[in-house]
């Protein structure tokens, strides 16, 4: 989530002039669900970008008949937004996820489930022993043609990918039986058309699941990793040889959360003393290997490689840690906080057991990106969404090879999220293609499809496409050459 903070006034004080724009709006909620053409776009969508991005995120933070507010960003309603993109023509649609979560805030007048960050009212026994609820919010994936609406703690949601129609939690077959989770960062790798992914569990022992599917969508478990505690652990690389964790010491209150005593986000506190650890688990079933570290704080990796012997991962590292983060996701509606995001940097896992680092970019920002058909190899481009030194909001490429970046910057008070990258054929180089970003502005309470040259994003968009209203603000996303067979004429 990249959000610019306030303008200030011209005395320094801070506070917004009257013609500021606020990009809070962005949290308001899509009650809505649409299904049409665009037809306002500036410039030309370009004719062989032929396929549907996927964006996954909360689309309303509110609950019920009588709208009672969720208490943090990560615990609204799953709504999934397609961009069907044809060549000459551009279909939006978006869809919530028939959670419980949501069926019962459409029949019900305030919070009946428990959260990630909300508590049910009526204290301690109205929450012990609940689990949270699955919103269906943070990621999506098509594979082979299941589609997929996935979230931290539980198992992926289906939908019909032409219809958009919830069929519900899929299990993979019964490999999958509750309560084990499936992540919201699967990783796919291009050479075998296999997806891998893991699942945080408690009991009996705190331990990694890890997962892979094969192209016809077989899930299989082929290791499961235990560790010391459990903490929290979003994201993962992977390499032809390995998965690649980094393990940060976020650590949950089980006692206290088990009880009901307090919000989950506010029972997990960053133990620094605890250190990070970073996990190599071989595909093949080999030796796992594990490596001390001083504390990290990240969220995602962006990609993971060998080199010889030594391992390369790529992640955004933040400065704050959970316990200064957390109270900005949960005053996401009225913060004014300055904290975005991390900065890019590579850590090598060295053969003689050390760890050693260095930053990629000095652009502060979050939800890194590559070309996934170079996923598991050295990349010489990232891509991610940044906060600028002035303030403004910007799509930026990491030139690796020649060390520098370029900046999409945006207007003032407008707000993009993460930048998908398209190659132009599957043949095309690293950086041939295009970037794929949903932007807001405020002033117009719209958000628009923003289609950059990939080899060039610093320059003026090749495409816009204006909706017709906001996007709430999403996570993350795919693009699949696949188009809905339920196109209207085509």
């Amino acid at each position: 989530m990249i959000n610019p903070p306030r303008r200030q006034d011209s005395d320094g004080s801070g506070g917004p002039p009257e013609t500021a724009a606020d990009w809070h709006r962005i949290f308001e909620p899509m009650l809505k669900e649409q299904d049409y053409e665009v037809d306002e776009i500036e410039g030309r969508l370009p004719p062989d970008l032929i396929g549907t991005l996927y964006r996954n995120g909360p689309g309303q933070w509110e609950t019920g008949t009588g709208r009672a507010p969720l208490q943090h960003v990560f615990d609204g309603d799953g709504m999934l937004s397609e961009y069907t993109l044809t060549g000459r023509r551009l279909r939006y649609r978006n869809r919530y996820v028939r959670t419980p979560q949501y069926l019962a805030g459409l029949k019900n007048r305030g919070i009946t489930l428990r959260g990630g960050g909300t508590q049910r009212p009526g204290g301690p026994l109205a929450n012990a022993f609940r689990f949270p609820a699955n919103a269906a919010n943070t990621n999506v994936v098509l594979h082979p043609e299941r589609l997929l609406m996935l979230w931290e703690a539980g198992r992926p949601y289906e939908l019909d990918p032409d219809t958009l129609k919830t069929l519900g939690e899929h299990d993979f077959q019964g490999e999958l039986p509750w309560p084990r989770t499936f992540s919201a960062h699967p990783k796919f790798d291009p050479e075998s058309g296999e997806l891998f992914n893991f699942g945080m569990e408690l009991l009996p022992w705190p331990s990694i699941r890890c997962y892979r599917i094969d192209p016809w969508g077989q899930l299989t478990q082929f290791h499961r990793l235990r560790i010391p505690r459990l903490v929290f652990n979003h994201d993962f690389g992977l390499t032809p040889r390995h998965m690649v964790f980094v393990l940060d010491p976020i650590v949950p209150d089980l006692p206290r959360i088990a009880l009901g005593l307090n919000s989950i986000d506010r029972l997990m506190h960053f133990r620094r003393e605890l250190g990070t650890r970073f996990i190599l688990v071989p595909r093949d079933g080999g030796r796992v290997r594990q490596v001390e570290h001083e504390a990290l704080m990240h969220f995602h990796i962006n990609n993971a490689w060998e080199e010889g012997p030594d391992t390369v991962v790529e992640l955004l590292r933040w400065d704050e840690d959970w316990d200064q983060l957390n109270g900005t996701l949960r005053e996401f509606r009225t913060t004014e906080s300055r904290t975005v995001g991390g900065r890019l940097w590579r850590y090598r896992i060295g053969a003689d057991g050390r760890v050693s680092g260095a930053p990629c970019c000095e652009h502060v920002g979050e939800l890194p990106q590559h070309d996934r058909r170079r996923t598991g190899t050295v990349t010489d481009f990232s891509y991610y969404a940044a906060k600028l030194a002035n303030g403004r909001a910007a799509v930026v490429k990491v030139d690796h090879g020649l060390l520098k970046s370029q900046t999409h910057e945006l207007p003032p008070d407008h707000v993009v999220g993460e930048p998908i990258f398209v190659p132009r054929h599957t043949r095309a180089a690293e950086d041939d293609g295009w970037l794929l970003a949903v932007a807001y502005d405020p002033a117009k309470h719209r958000s628009r499809l923003m289609i950059l040259d990939a080899r060039e994003p610093s320059r003026a968009p090749l495409a816009q496409a204006q909706l017709r209203h906001h996007v709430p603000q999403d996570l993350h996303g795919m693009f699949t050459s696949r188009i809905t067979r339920s196109l209207p004429g085509e």
